[in-house]
């Protein structure tokens, strides 16, 4: 049987090899990301208990402004 060299495989199957080893995608991110919405959930609605700004309001604007963030 013939072996495979890297100039037969086509290029989407060598970028994806290469993103896997490339990639930071670990599962305690997952659990953080999680964590830090629901502490950043509880600290709004804490905090605007007394207001009269809603809670989801202040959520969507909260995701906003730590989505314009480039990390």
């Amino acid at each position: 049987m013939a072996t495979v060299t890297a100039w037969q495989l086509p290029y989407r199957i060598l970028a994806a090899a290469e993103e896997e080893e490339d990639s930071s995608s670990d599962p305690t991110n997952a659990v953080a990301f999680v964590g830090l919405c629901l502490v950043l959930g509880i600290a709004c609605r804490h905090l605007l208990h007394g207001t009269r700004v809603p809670y989801t309001v202040a959520l969507l604007i909260l995701g906003i402004g730590l989505g314009s963030i480039v990390i």
